[in-house]
């Protein structure tokens, strides 16, 4: 029946690049088939010593991207970590929608109250009760794997979307992104910013 669910919930995301596409359900076997992925975003962190700040923008604006178009199709993930985004050639696509539930059916599948997720990327107000994760739950998940993707094997924790991260981490949900558009349009203008400060040091370096 979960099997069922998680390949129902991600045909309805069939339409977004940045969504594992799957196809032909098995009912005699309760299986399906599934794009061939590279590796894992985890073994592609680990893997790379060197990845320049346009390559780990790229794999965060694919996650956010893929994020709001299931939030949009009131889809949410509730597993979101390192695992469940997988590389494939140059794109970063979402998959492993098991525990995503959809918020437009009002007999979704049920939540156990067992912990599934990856403990650094999980919302701790639902650790010790599994049904409370809700989409402001994802994006403390993205926020999580936003620091994650720009400190890993970087020089330093800090950088230019850390602010983001920590509206996205609060731990008054209250005080979170209430979509993942919003933080698309904060990162966004994070770094036009970003590009005008650096022009403006450019002319000033150059007086």
């Amino acid at each position: 029946k979960r099997m069922r669910y998680e390949y129902e919930n991600m045909t309805k995301l069939a339409g977004c690049p940045q969504i594992l596409n799957v196809f032909d359900y098995d009912d005699s076997s309760h299986s399906y088939l599934m794009e061939q992925a590279d590796m894992n975003l985890a073994t592609y962190l680990q893997g790379e010593v060197d990845l320049s700040f346009d390559d780990r923008l790229k794999i965060v604006m694919d996650i956010l991207k893929g994020m709001s178009y299931a939030h949009s199709h009131s889809i949410i993930h509730r597993d979101l970590h390192l695992g469940n985004v997988l590389k494939i050639g140059n794109d970063y696509v979402i998959c492993d929608f098991g525990l995503s539930k959809d918020l437009s059916i009002s007999r979704s599948m049920k939540s156990s109250y067992t912990q599934k997720n990856n403990h650094l990327f999980v919302d701790p107000l639902a650790l010790s009760d599994f049904t409370l994760l809700d989409h402001k739950s994802d994006i403390y998940s993205i926020g999580k794997m936003i620091d994650y993707i720009f400190t890993y094997n970087a020089a330093t924790d800090n950088h230019p979307l850390k602010t983001i991260v920590e509206r996205c981490i609060c731990r008054d949900k209250a005080l979170r992104y209430d979509s993942v558009d919003q933080i698309i349009a904060d990162v966004e203008m994070t770094l036009k910013l970003q590009t005008e400060e650096d022009r403006k040091k450019g002319i000033v370096s150059k007086i």
